[in-house]
């Protein structure tokens, strides 16, 4: 370690500064921080209380051939959210007059993206000529520049101090994750019983997770809590919760839930096909459903091709009706997955086919989901294709929007 650094004088106030090295879990990082920086601004008012700011970012996408929806929705979403936090780390830095050599600007970004709050997100997709799909994610955030100092000097005291525990890299449902576990093993030498796992997110946040294990798994009840406030804490089976729990995140309240989860998935309770739901101002159900092995499309070009499917096409045909005041696409606003409950598998759209056979019905004049829905109209029979494992069971298959799923009932899917 360093010793003590140079004195800054900012304001007629000296910031000592401290820097050094060290490891956790096993990566390098390099740590600056102010030990007293945030109490003697405050004191002597160099930092003035700030009332809660807002902040609007957009992201864009491009689709690849092999992307799914869901994915290139939630790289748009993050390239907004990283647009976001880049506006509120150069007002933060003005908000506070701290020049770099006190905090980095990548400091400040990482603690923004910990404390805003995203109040309005929509995703609007369109199709070029040449056949492409673009993805734009619209975000409205709210931050409190306060929140954003109080997170660094969290964040500074987190890397500072080296968590308890054996180092060990568990092989979890969402991946390889290395971290430091205190608790009962068996015999293999893996989490079994009670026990506490702690490791370090991407976005250098801590997390914990403290209750059951079994064979390296999170399983049985546990809490799984985030540096940020954030936690779940519940019934786990297969690292995610399973059967009755809750989710809370403070930065985000109305993802907040409790009541039953199918995999890590907030599950409402479901309505049959016909019935209709409500989200994000549509209304809309599930008339019917078709099962193909193969399906004729229509290429950009105007060429038919024949597809075939991994496993088998599952077409599900959705009536929907416009709440909002304004005419607009469903294709453009809102997107659906499938999900097997009794698995936790997810299924996005197969892109490349549901816009393929929209180039098709397009030639023969039939509802697509890029049409133009007038306000309070609705329209019928729109085509969302999903290529799902052949022996997958229809009945097993919910129909959901592609986010917030907390906030909607999921459609069962039958044979019509």
């Amino acid at each position: 370690m360093s010793g003590w650094g140079r004195i800054v004088f900012r304001s007629k106030t000296p910031f000592l500064i401290r820097e050094g090295r060290g490891t956790m879990f096993g990566i390098h990082f390099q740590w600056r921080v102010s030990l007293v920086v945030l109490l003697v601004m405050m004191m002597t008012g160099g930092i003035t209380h700030a009332s809660e700011q807002r902040t609007s970012a957009v992201g864009a996408y491009t689709m690849g051939q092999d992307d799914t929806l869901q994915k290139a929705q939630d790289i748009a979403l993050n390239e907004a959210m990283r647009t976001a936090a880049e506006q509120i780390g150069v007002y933060v830095k003005s908000y506070t007059r701290m020049e770099d050599s006190a905090i980095t600007k990548d400091q400040v970004e990482v603690s923004a993206e910990h404390v805003m709050k995203v109040v309005s997100k929509r995703f609007e997709r369109s199709v070029t000529p040449s056949g492409d799909i673009h993805i734009t994610a619209y975000i409205d955030v709210t931050y409190d520049p306060d929140a954003v100092l109080a997170d660094l000097q969290r964040l500074m005291q987190t890397h500072k101090e080296e968590p308890e525990g054996q180092e060990i890299t568990l092989h979890l449902s969402f991946g390889d994750i290395l971290g430091r576990y205190v608790g009962e093993v068996n015999a293999a030498g893996l989490p079994d019983g009670q026990g506490q796992f702690t490791w370090m997110s991407a976005k250098g946040l801590l997390l914990t997770y403290q209750g059951a294990f079994q064979n390296g798994h999170f399983h049985g009840q546990g809490k799984k809590s985030w540096s940020d406030g954030s936690c779940e804490e519940g019934s786990f089976v297969d690292d995610r919760l399973h059967g009755y729990g809750k989710r809370m995140n403070p930065q985000n309240p109305k993802g907040n839930y409790e009541g039953n989860f199918s995999y890590g998935i907030p599950m409402l309770n479901p309505v049959q096909m016909g019935q209709m739901v409500e989200f994000d101002d549509w209304e809309y159900t599930a008339t019917r459903v078709e099962t193909r092995k193969t399906l004729e499309i229509t290429l950009s070009d105007g060429q038919a091709e024949i597809i075939a499917a991994k496993g088998i096409y599952m077409v599900v045909y959705v009536d929907a009706r416009n709440l909002y005041p304004y005419t607009r696409q469903i294709f453009s606003s809102m997107g659906f997955s499938l999900l097997d409950p009794t698995n936790g598998k997810k299924y996005s759209e197969d892109v490349h086919a549901t816009t393929g056979l929209w180039y098709t019905m397009y030639k023969k004049g039939m509802p697509q989901i890029v049409s133009d829905i007038p306000p309070r109209a609705t329209i019928q029979n729109i085509s969302f294709i999903y290529d799902v494992p052949e022996e997958t069971k229809l009945e097993n298959l919910y129909l959901l929007p592609l986010d917030d799923w907390a906030n909607v009932s999921p459609i069962q899917l039958r044979e019509t």
